[in-house]
């Protein structure tokens, strides 16, 4: 009996290699008229084979660029039976091919994991390989973890990341529209008003940024230190990447003690980094003030302690209107 002619699933044992048999087959060149009416029987009777059979197909079409194509032959029909050793014989052959001719450096999609910090909520995560990530508040970051590389992307907020050596997968870190390669280090990655901040607190880190097209890559390499800072694409928009020195980098991992440290920090980047430990909105109504420079060493959860604190040192007026926070310019005094 033909191994292929359909059957119920209940009057014939299934053959484990019955799919990679048919794709064989199918594959082969010397398909007959009979053929394709049994395998269109069969893919009918066994929906469930045939799901594997179509998953098989997309993997073959994925590497048929880098794969000669198969010799005709190598899969015999005759008279509605097959020569079981040749199919065999054949499929290893395109196995073999496919296994080691695939690109090693296009490894199968790795399913992500994703992470979400709430307001005030500050998260340690451990991950497979040994590095630890510690996600500040208002913080969402997906993993995605493959034998060939570890690919981390911070969607929103800030993350304070110690990577576990491995010269063989590389460490990622994509951010907006650009990505921070390390092997063996810990960096801090902050976004904030659409620009991210790389504050490298040991070893080197490799800064990449790329267009609003995702072309044109600028490099640089940061070492303990040093910060990177980078704008969000934006059409018509060239933001620079930009490296600087920086003199005490701890202060920008101060967020881990509960401590927020601004030394000339803009107001905006102040509201929005205030912002990640309260739930109550707050707003700069005039744009002037935006770039106004703050000081001081405060506590990240004592948010009206900060807002008497700017109200104190900047030209600002704090008002409360209904469950929101403005912020205006103080006026002169008569």
């Amino acid at each position: 009996m033909n191994w292929f002619t359909t059957q119920k699933s209940s009057d014939r044992p299934v053959r484990p290699d019955e799919v990679h048999m048919w794709f064989t087959l199918m594959n082969s060149g010397e398909v007959t008229a009979e053929d394709k009416a049994e395998f269109a029987a069969w893919r009918l009777e066994n929906p469930g084979l045939y799901e594997r059979y179509k998953t098989l197909e997309k993997k073959w079409d994925m590497a048929k660029d880098v794969i000669p194509p198969m010799p005709p032959g190598l899969a015999e029909v005759e008279a509605g039976s097959m020569k079981y050793s040749k199919v065999l014989a054949a499929l290893a052959a395109c196995l073999m091919i496919f296994f080691f001719v695939r690109p090693t450096d296009a490894p199968a999609p790795s399913p992500h994991t994703a992470y979400q910090t709430a307001i005030s909520q500050i998260d340690r995560v451990n991950l497979e390989d040994g590095s630890r990530v510690l996600l500040n508040a208002r913080s969402d970051m997906k993993v995605a973890m493959s034998t060939l590389r570890r690919d981390i992307t911070l969607n929103e907020g800030e993350a304070l990341f110690s990577v576990a050596h491995d010269k063989h997968r590389p460490f990622v870190v994509k951010a907006r529209n650009g990505e921070v390669q390390a092997i063996g280090t810990e960096f801090n990655v902050d976004i904030r008003n659409d620009f991210v901040h790389v504050v490298v607190l040991e070893g080197v880190v490799k800064v990449t940024r790329y267009d609003e097209n995702g072309e044109n890559p600028n490099v640089l390499i940061a070492r303990a230190g040093e910060e990177i800072s980078y704008g969000g694409a934006h059409p018509g928009k060239s933001e620079k990447i930009a490296l600087k020195t920086v003199a005490e980098p701890a202060e920008a991992v101060a967020w881990q003690e509960g401590k927020l440290i601004f030394n000339g920090d803009k107001l905006q980047d102040v509201v929005e980094e205030i912002g990640r430990y309260t739930n109550t909105p707050i707003s700069i109504a005039d744009e002037s003030l935006k770039e106004l420079s703050l000081y001081g060493i405060f506590n990240a959860r004592d948010t009206e302690g900060i807002l008497a604190a700017i109200s104190s040192a900047l030209p600002v007026t704090i008002e409360h209107r209904g469950e929101e926070i403005i912020l205006l310019r103080k006026k002169a005094v008569a």
